[in-house]
């Protein structure tokens, strides 16, 4: 379902949480159901909610942030028949990648698909490190540079291509062949007008950048950061092939399992040391 549309009940109680970001949370044994239900949980993009009403429910102190004041305006109908209160648990940034959250708010704070959004990730880094308390962490998902379909066009390596004739023409193309994501309030338009617009978004509304570049970025903002990729759980079974920590193998896998996989950044500020202010 659209953002754009109103969150129904059905779709709320159908909602089915990305696993990942539940493991992270829920589902790794770090914390027992004391700690848990003490956690504070930020959905950093939460878009209508789902993912906060559903950690509401599981007990867990979460809120939600997000840029569109309209997308989340979306969420009230749900959230008062669930009894859940829209105005305390999601809120609006008061600028682009700046919140009204005090300083160390929260636990944990997670996005899905949203950091390749983020023009300015710098300030976004910078932003959600101020907001986690010392020793909190944070867990992304968003899509990889390098797989073969962009995420939100559904076209082949449209995201591949330079931001400017070239991209445009392939977008142009594809639509013509009818490969595109059909957004319901394109409905009526043109190929060419929907091509035009889709190529307005992948160019001012998609960033997908290396790896190493997100880590500094992560590092500049006071971040610990590191990318979930052989260390994965499933990859477990190959652990004896990559070598050393260090190893050459060990860190070549590490990459090629990033760059073709939905990216899964892992961040963590680190403790105060005792007898130091932050």
């Amino acid at each position: 379902m659209s953002k754009h549309n109103i969150l129904s009940t059905r779709e709320a109680v159908q909602y089915n949480p990305n696993p990942e970001i539940l493991r992270y949370i829920l589902g790794d044994k770090k914390f027992d159901d004391t700690v848990l239900r003490g956690l504070k949980v930020l959905d950093w993009g939460c878009g209508r909610g789902r993912m906060v009403a559903y950690l509401l429910k599981e007990g867990i102190d979460a809120y939600g942030v997000d840029v569109d004041y309209e997308t989340i305006k979306n969420s009230r109908i749900y959230f008062s028949e669930a009894g859940l209160d829209s105005d305390k648990y999601l809120h609006v940034m008061r600028s682009e990648n700046q919140t009204n959250f005090p300083d160390g708010f929260f636990d944990v704070i997670i996005s899905d698909n949203v950091l390749e959004h983020i023009p300015d990730l710098n300030t976004a880094m910078t932003e959600i490190m101020r907001i986690t308390k010392p020793g909190g962490y944070g867990f992304h998902l968003f899509p990889s540079r390098y797989t073969l379909r962009e995420g939100h066009l559904f076209m082949p390596i449209i995201h591949w291509l330079p931001k400017n004739n070239i991209r445009h023409a392939a977008i142009r193309l594809f639509t013509a062949l009818g490969v595109e994501p059909r957004w319901p309030e394109l409905k009526g338009k043109t190929s060419r007008e929907k091509a035009q617009i889709y190529f307005d978004y992948s160019c001012s509304k998609t960033f997908y950048r290396h790896p190493r570049r997100i880590i500094e970025i992560c590092a500049r903002a006071g971040m610990q950061a590191r990318l979930v990729a052989i260390d994965h759980p499933r990859m477990k079974r190959f652990e004896k092939f990559w070598g050393t920590d260090h190893s050459l193998l060990r860190r070549f896998a590490n990459y090629m399992v990033s760059e073709l996989k939905t990216m899964e950044l892992y961040v963590e500020r680190q403790k105060i040391p005792d007898g130091k202010e932050d």
